[in-house]
């Protein structure tokens, strides 16, 4: 994967200038300011942004500083850290906690057996056959700071657990009125249709109801809202905390996201690519306050955050592969000259 670079908006309002710069002179179109204005208009909008993070390297280099490059910190690289990488516990119905294998991406929950998505059968103690229903059957998959995996539930939903989330859920199905499960952190989840059974997802501020649909919640205990986005199908969100009746229901559209904060529900259109972007093997963000980045960095590189200068200010683009190591994620984020680090062990010491 070639290397992206987190840009701040003033930068990449000149990236898009050069870019329309660009545009006219290769057109020969340059005196037709309206014709220009026509069809940057149109182009633009969908795509000015994906193309400066495309060739965001170039554009920050050749265009945005020309004058001034960039040194390293090599003081970042000589401190450095790896990515996460898959790691997760199941913790069985027998109270039995295993390990999940770290060269392994999934695990497939059967009512009488689990295995890997490989088929590799995972040991276990004998499996509980005296509880009463299935609710009682209960499996907790977890993954750390550092980690992600992937589940695949015993209806065939299929959900991907962020760093430090977790998901609770019965070993079956079988027998239940509705498809409950508990999460915590962020999961991505493809749900497998079943009009009779709707599914039910429970975190610690809100309650979800689907069909069959593809979403992703974020929900995490670090003061940020939390947030669910659809991407496909019909799902209804509402605001509450663990425990709660009478549930008042929004429904969300493909592309819409509640967002709950103080148990008060906000629906707006999300930025589906960037929230879904840790799924596919990313860190996206557009126009991101540095500190809403960190956190993420924090979680997946299993790091401790502390300011020495105030940065609420400071918002970035960027889009950058998960798999990088921390100093080339931070040296990318030092290009933007907004902000500096200094990597003290598991500390990231965050200035301007």
């Amino acid at each position: 994967t070639a290397d992206r670079v987190f840009l701040t908006e003033a930068q990449l309002q000149e990236a898009e200038h050069w870019m329309r710069m660009d545009v006219m002179r290769r057109t020969g179109l340059a005196r037709d300011n309206l014709f220009i204005r026509r069809i940057w208009t149109r182009v633009a909008v969908g795509a000015a942004a994906a193309v400066a993070m495309a060739f965001g390297i170039w554009l920050y280099r050749d265009m945005t500083r020309p004058n001034t490059p960039y040194q390293a910190n090599t003081l970042l690289i000589k401190n450095d850290i790896p990515p996460g990488k898959n790691a997760a516990t199941i913790t069985l119905d027998n109270g039995q906690v295993v390990t999940l294998n770290s060269n392994k991406t999934a695990v497939v929950i059967e009512s009488s057996q689990l295995q890997y998505d490989d088929g590799t059968a995972i040991k276990q103690e004998s499996m509980r056959q005296d509880a009463p229903d299935v609710l009682s059957k209960m499996y907790t998959v977890e993954t750390p700071r550092g980690g992600q995996y992937q589940i695949v539930l015993s209806d065939g939903t299929k959900a991907w657990l962020n760093a430090a989330s977790s998901i609770r859920f019965p070993r079956s199905f079988a027998g239940a009125k509705n498809r409950r499960i508990e999460i915590s952190g962020e999961v991505y989840l493809e749900v497998s249709k079943d009009e009779a059974h709707p599914f039910i997802v429970r975190s610690a501020t809100q309650e979800i109801k689907v069909l069959g649909t593809h979403f992703n919640v974020n929900d995490y205990a670090d003061g940020s809202p939390a947030r669910t986005t659809l991407l496909e199908g019909l799902v209804q969100v509402s605001s509450s905390q663990t425990g709660s009746i009478n549930l008042e229901y929004r429904t969300l559209k493909p592309g819409q996201q509640a967002v709950i904060s103080d148990q008060k529900i906000a629906v707006r259109n999300a930025n589906l690519s960037g929230v879904v972007a840790w799924k596919d093997g990313d860190f996206r963000f557009e126009n991101e306050n540095v500190t809403e980045i960190m956190k993420q960095i924090a979680r997946w590189y299993d790091v401790e955050i502390i300011y020495k200068d105030n940065v609420n200010d400071v918002k970035l683009n960027a889009a950058i592969a998960r798999n990088r190591k921390l100093s080339q994620v931070l040296n990318m984020m030092e290009k933007t000259g907004e902000v500096k680090f200094k990597l003290e062990g598991r500390k990231i010491i965050v200035t301007k």
